[in-house]
C-alpha cells in the first residue's frame, strides 16, 4: 500500500494545486469583477470596501481549501482570532500565510511584494485596497507615505510577511506592540519605527 500511496500522492498534490489556482484566478475572473466594479463606482469608502471584497473571497477560498484537502489544519491562536488593531508579522514560509490573514480580518492593510502592483488587474486592485508595497523607492514613495494623523491603525490589522524569517526565530505567540518599536523582517533591511 505504501508504494501506491508514492505513486498516487504526485498526482494528487497536482491537482489539489491545479484546482486552487483555477479558483483562485479563473474562479475570481468569473465571479468578483461585478463587485469590484460596483464598490469602485458607488463608493461610501472604496479602500474598505476593496478591503471587505478581499476577506470575503480569500474566506472563500479557504472555504475550499477545506472542501479539497480534509485532513488540512490551521491552528490560529485566539489571541489571533480576537484582535482588533495590531500589526502581525507571519513567517511566510508559503504564498498562504499572508492570503490566510486577509481571509481572517475584514479591514486589515498588507504589506505586499512590490512586484504584485505592477500587475494587469491585481495591482490595481492591490492599490484600491489600500495595500502597501513593501518597496519605498521610487514610484511606490506615495504609496508608504502613512500620515500619524490617520487612525487607520486603531481600527485595522497591518500584515508584514517576512519571507527571511525562520520558523524557529518565531515564537508563536502574539506580543503586545508599543508605538516606537522598532521591526525589521530581513537583516540586511533597515529597522523601521513603527
Amino acid at each position: 500500500m505504501p508504494a501506491l500511496l508514492k505513486t498516487i500522492k504526485p498526482v494528487v498534490d497536482l491537482t489539489v494545486t491545479l484546482l486552487l489556482w483555477i479558483y483562485y484566478i479563473p474562479g475570481w475572473l468569473v465571479t468578483y469583477p461585478p463587485f469590484y466594479l460596483y464598490a469602485f463606482l458607488f463608493p461610501r469608502n472604496r479602500e474598505e470596501a476593496f478591503q471587505r471584497l478581499n476577506y470575503l473571497f480569500h474566506k472563500s477560498f479557504f472555504f475550499f481549501l477545506r472542501l479539497i484537502t480534509p485532513g488540512l489544519k490551521w491552528r490560529i491562536s485566539r489571541e489571533v482570532s480576537s484582535i482588533r488593531a495590531s500589526i502581525i508579522v507571519c513567517n511566510h514560509l508559503s504564498y498562504l500565510d499572508p492570503i490566510l490573514f486577509v481571509s481572517l480580518f475584514a479591514k486589515q492593510k498588507t504589506i505586499v511584494k512590490s512586484d504584485f502592483f505592477n500587475y494587469p488587474v491585481f495591482g490595481w486592485i492591490l492599490k484600491t485596497s489600500g495595500y502597501l508595497p513593501s518597496t519605498a523607492s521610487g514610484e511606490f514613495t506615495p504609496m508608504m507615505i502613512l500620515s500619524s494623523d490617520e487612525p487607520w491603525l486603531m481600527m485595522r490589522t497591518l500584515t508584514l510577511a517576512c519571507a527571511s524569517v525562520r520558523p524557529d526565530d518565531i515564537s508563536g505567540s502574539a506580543s503586545k506592540y508599543t508605538p516606537g518599536d522598532r521591526m525589521s523582517c530581513d537583516t540586511t533591511t533597515r529597522s523601521v519605527p513603527l
